[in-house]
């Protein structure tokens, strides 16, 4: 797969989810995704998006 934003490669990592909602700060540790190698951009599983 390539990366939506650049083009770049993307790379099977655990990262920090993190959403700020009504001033609460939500951190998901270790969360499955792809990140692009050059931009960082993260992208989800639907099955994990729909978890998170």
């Amino acid at each position: 797969m390539e990366c939506f934003m650049c083009k770049g490669e993307l790379e099977e990592k655990r990262v920090d989810y993190m959403e700020d909602s009504d001033n609460t700060i939500i951190v998901i540790k270790d969360v499955p995704a792809k990140v692009c190698k050059i931009c960082g951009e993260k992208f989800y599983d639907d099955s994990t998006a729909k978890i998170i």
